[in-house]
């Protein structure tokens, strides 16, 4: 399964890509695929983010299919 994964703010600053597509040979959780971009980029790894699917935020156990689209998002900033 392709991924294709959205980077914004900070998260492009810290990952050195705005987009990307990751290849998954089984389905996945939300959980893993932050262990997954936590493995391929280690300075994520002190970052707060949180992952947009289909432009709502979703937990981490929420299964990931071919068909999302998903952005990876830095914190956000109220007022």
């Amino acid at each position: 399964m392709m991924l294709d994964l959205k980077y914004l703010g900070r998260i492009v600053e810290v990952t050195g890509v705005s987009n990307e597509q990751i290849e998954s040979a089984n389905k996945m959780d939300l959980k893993g695929l932050r262990e997954l971009l936590n493995q391929r980029y280690p300075n994520l790894k002190s970052e707060s983010f949180q992952i947009a699917v289909n432009q709502e935020l979703k937990s981490d156990d929420y299964l990931i299919d071919r068909t999302c689209e998903i952005a990876i998002l830095p914190p956000f900033a109220g007022g």
